[in-house]
C-alpha cells in the first residue's frame, strides 16, 4: 500500500474518523492495529520478523536497567540487529562479490527485502543505546510495538527516536482543529510534490540516464536538473505525506527536510537533508566512532566511515558506496577549508566584527549573543550595552575602528566568513588606506 494510491487515502480517512469518535484511552490500540494491517498489505510473510524484532528490543531495554554487565548486553542486542538487517539486505549483494571474486557462476541466491527494516532496525538501535545512556525504557509492549509499527513513517521516514513520539502515545491529545488543518495542508503539499512535480520529472530524468548519448548537451544538464528536483521531490514529498497524515492523527513527527538546495557548504547540505537520518548518523556512529576527538586526521576518518556506512544503508550496491565516499570526502574537505580559513587573520578580525556588530539605537542588538554569553552569566545587562556585553552606540558616536570581541566569546565559536565578507572587506581597508595616503604630505610615511 503506496502513500499515493487511493486504498491508502480509504484507509487513513477510516483511521482519521476511528481516531477521532473512539475514546483516547482506544487510541493507542487502534493505530496499533492499523499498523499492523498497513503492513500485512505488503505481504504477511514477515510480520512475525517486525514483531520478533519489537520484543527483543523491548526486552533488552528492560533488562539493560538491572543487567550486571550492560555493556555486553548492548553489544549483543546491536549486533543481532544489525546481523538482521545485514542479512534481509545485503547476503545476496555479498554472495554475489564473493563469486565475482572466486571466478564463480553467479548464484541464485536471493532473500526478499522485508518492508521498512532498514527504518526500523535504525528505530530500534537507537532505542536501546538510548536506554543505555539513560532514558527510562518503555515497560508498555504494546505502546513499544505501536512506536516501532506507526504506519504514517514506517515505509519512508522520517527516522523516529523513542523519546520523540513515546511521550506523545502516553498521554494523547485531543482534537484540536488548528492543528488537524494542518496536518491536512502538509499533507496536501506532500502530494503536490510527489504526484505532480516528482513523478513528472520522472521520465524525462529516465530518458536522459538510459541514453546519455542520443541527447545534446543541453538535454544532459537539463536531464541532471530534472533528476536533482525529482529526488527531492519525490523523497521530501513522502516524508510530508507522513508528517500530515501523522499529525492528522494527533502525533507530530520531526522535520525531515528544510530547503537543502539553499545550502552554502555540504555540511550544510546534510544539516538539511533527510536531517533524522543525518542526527542519526551523527549521534550513533560518528560520535561512537570518536566523533572530533583525537585530531583532525581521526575526525576525518570517522567522518568518510560514516558516509561511507550511511552510503550503504542506503541500497546494497557499490554506487551506493562511491555516492557515501563522495560525500564523506567533500565534507572532509569542507571541514579541512573551514579549519585553514579559520587561520587568516583576516578571517578572524570579521568573525570577531560580524559576532559584537550592534545595531544603532539603546540595547538593542543586530545578532544573537554568542554561545559564551548565556543569560545566567549576564542576568542584567548595564545601561549602553547589549545583551551579549559590547557596547551599543548611536550612528554618531559610533567608533570608527574595529570594535574587540566579547571577553565571554569563546575562539572556537567564531565562524569563518565567507570568500565574499573577507573580499569586501579587504577592498574598503585597502580604499581608507589610499585615502590616508592621499591626504598625507609629501614626503611623509603616511602614519
Amino acid at each position: 500500500m503506496l502513500f499515493t494510491d487511493l486504498t491508502f487515502l480509504y484507509f487513513h480517512a477510516i483511521v482519521v474518523a476511528l481516531r477521532w469518535w473512539l475514546p483516547p484511552r482506544a487510541a493507542g490500540p487502534l493505530l496499533l492495529v492499523a499498523s499492523y494491517v498497513f503492513y500485512l498489505s505488503a505481504g504477511p510473510r514477515y510480520v512475525a520478523l517486525i514483531f520478533g524484532a519489537t520484543v527483543f528490543a523491548w526486552w533488552v531495554g528492560l533488562a539493560l536497567s538491572r543487567a550486571t554487565r550492560p555493556k555486553a548486553l548492548l553489544g549483543f542486542a546491536v549486533a543481532a540487529l544489525l546481523a538482521m538487517l545485514a542479512w534481509f539486505k545485503y547476503s545476496a549483494f555479498a554472495a554475489q562479490q564473493v563469486a565475482a571474486l572466486l571466478h564463480l557462476p553467479r548464484p541464485a541466491f536471493t532473500v526478499a527485502l522485508p518492508l521498512a527494516i532498514s527504518f526500523f532496525s535504525f528505530e530500534l538501535i537507537s532505542y536501546v543505546v538510548d536506554v543505555r545512556r539513560g532514558t527510562t525504557p518503555e515497560r508498555s509492549l504494546w505502546r513499544f510495538a505501536l512506536y516501532v509499527s506507526y504506519y504514517p513513517h514506517l515505509i519512508a521516514g522520517p527516522i523516529v527516536r523513542a523519546e520523540e513520539l513515546l511521550p506523545s502515545l502516553r498521554a494523547p491529545k485531543p482534537f484540536d482543529d488548528t492543528r488537524f488543518g494542518d496536518g491536512v495542508y502538509i499533507l496536501l503539499i506532500g502530494f503536490l510534490k510527489k504526484t505532480v512535480l516528482a513523478d513528472r520529472m520522472a521520465p524525462w530524468a529516465d530518458a536522459v540516464f538510459s541514453d546519455p548519448s542520443a541527447h545534446g548537451t543541453l538535454g544532459v544538464w537539463m536531464g541532471v536538473l530534472a533528476y536533482t528536483g525529482q529526488i527531492y521531490c519525490d523523497f521530501s514529498g513522502y516524508t510530508d505525506i507522513a508528517r500530515g497524515a501523522s499529525l492528522t492523527l494527533g502525533l507530530p513527527l520531526p522535520e525531515n527536510f528544510d530547503w537543502p538546495y539553499l545550502s552554502t557548504s555540504i555540511t550544510e547540505f546534510w544539516r538539511r537533508w533527510h536531517m533524522t537520518l543525518s542526527r542519526w548518523l551523527r549521534d550513533y556512529l560518528y560520535i561512537g566512532l570518536g566523533g572530533n576527538r583525537g585530531g583532525p586526521l581521526r575526525q576525518y576518518r570517522n567522518l568518510l566511515l560514516t558516509m561511507l556506512l550511511g552510503g550503504l544503508w542506503h541500497g546494497a550496491n557499490w554506487t551506493f558506496v562511491a555516492w557515501g565516499a563522495l560525500h564523506g570526502l567533500a565534507l572532509c574537505a569542507h571541514k579541512l577549508w573551514d579549519t585553514a580559513l579559520r587561520g587568516f587573520p583576516l578571517a578572524q578580525r570579521c568573525a570577531r566584527r560580524a559576532r559584537t556588530s550592534c545595531s544603532p539605537g539603546p540595547r538593542r542588538c543586530s545578532r544573537s549573543p554568542p554561545r559564551g554569553c548565556s543569560s545566567e552569566r549576564r542576568p542584567s545587562p548595564a545601561p549602553g550595552r547589549c545583551s551579549c556585553g559590547s557596547p551599543t552606540t548611536s550612528p554618531a558616536s559610533a567608533p570608527s575602528g574595529p570594535r574587540r570581541p566579547p571577553p565571554c566569546a569563546p575562539r572556537s565559536t567564531r565562524s569563518s566568513p565567507s570568500w565574499w565578507a573577507i573580499s569586501s572587506r579587504f577592498a574598503a581597508s585597502a580604499g581608507r588606506c589610499t585615502a590616508r595616503c592621499r591626504q598625507s604630505p609629501a614626503g611623509s610615511t603616511g602614519r
